[in-house]
């Protein structure tokens, strides 16, 4: 199901409306937090074209605003309990719903048709907190969220709140992966990514698909690589922590080759400075690993081109990590 164009300005202006009804901040605060589609920033102007005529209302969307502003700069400090997915997730957790009616639940136009991008950038960011806790309701939970912003029935919001959502998926995929491996979640996360992608490009933003390549390449690499180092071990390594995989994963050829790739094409459109220095410095580690696992020779000369360039690039101070990483890797073949 999907709104119509003025649908969704009716929607969205019936829960503003139901807010200004409440006259206290608190009560302001207890509304907007159950439902942050308010929060959304292409809500403001619909909310204001059709309901900006009085100071109250004014007072109000000025407020929707601030709040907006203050929690997407702190979304770790987003207040969390009253929102449409984690009601439906605290029920998946005590056993009230499984996974099955969870997924429904999210759907219904209660909870997908009340969401906004900041809700869920704020979500994903309290589940990457949550990974350490307990990695399998985690990754259950996330399941719910990704099912309600597929839901979603409004078609000014639905996109910005996919491409947030996939971001959020991928960077918990990771932490996931990096912890246990997956096929389910490895696999979702590169095809998530691989539509976030086609998306940027289509609408001409390849500076944003570049960005959903290197952050899909850097999780195929350390699916691959996080826990083990490049060395005549690596074979035997990776092989024998595949095997204890949820769900089977790609072969440590195909997954290497996918990052290889991922990152090698996001090159071109990440920002001179730190960002395409870390990109570089991630398909040199690819190379050096993918060719452990061949059992093949690296083209030394090339790796050392990557590294001076990812060296160029890296920020001395900020990213000393990724400069000892590089010098790590090219200290192989010294």
């Amino acid at each position: 199901m999907k709104f119509t164009e003025n649908e969704e300005k009716d929607w969205i202006c019936s829960h503003f409306d139901k807010m200004i009804q409440t006259h206290t901040t608190e009560e302001w605060n207890q509304y907007i937090f159950s439902h942050p589609l308010l929060l959304s920033l292409n809500a403001l102007p619909i909310i204001s074209e059709k309901r900006g005529e009085n100071s109250k209302a004014n007072t109000a969307i000025k407020y929707l605003d601030s709040i907006r502003k203050k929690y997407w700069d702190q979304p770790e400090s987003y207040p969390f309990g009253l929102g449409p997915i984690e009601k439906i997730i605290e029920s998946l957790k005590n056993g009230s719903i499984n996974q099955e009616e969870a997924n429904l639940r999210a759907r219904d136009i209660n909870c997908s048709g009340l969401l906004s991008p900041l809700y869920i950038r704020a979500l994903m960011v309290r589940l990457l907190d949550e990974l350490n806790i307990d990695i399998n309701f985690t990754m259950k939970s996330v399941e719910v969220a990704i099912e309600a912003v597929i839901a979603m029935p409004l078609p000014t919001f639905s996109l910005h709140t996919m491409m947030q959502s996939t971001e959020g998926y991928i960077r918990l995929a990771h932490g996931s992966l990096i912890r246990r491996p997956d096929g389910q979640v490895y696999n979702k996360a590169i095809s998530l990514g691989q539509w976030s992608v086609n998306v940027a490009n289509a609408s001409h933003n390849y500076p944003l698909g570049s960005d959903f390549l290197h952050i899909i390449g850097s999780l195929s690499l350390d699916a691959y690589a996080a826990n083990f180092g490049p060395n005549e071990d690596y074979f035997n390594n990776i092989n024998n922590w595949l095997k204890r995989a949820v769900n089977p994963m790609p072969e440590p050829s195909l997954g290497l080759e996918n990052a290889r790739i991922f990152i090698s094409d996001s090159i071109e459109f990440r920002d001179i400075g730190s960002p395409r220095g870390k990109t570089i410095k991630a398909l040199l580690e690819t190379i050096v690993y993918e060719n452990f696992y061949l059992g093949k020779k690296p083209d030394i000369h090339y790796l050392s081109q990557l590294a001076k360039e990812a060296l160029d690039n890296l920020d001395p101070i900020r990213d000393s990590a990724h400069i000892q990483r590089v010098n790590e890797i090219m200290g192989i073949y010294a």
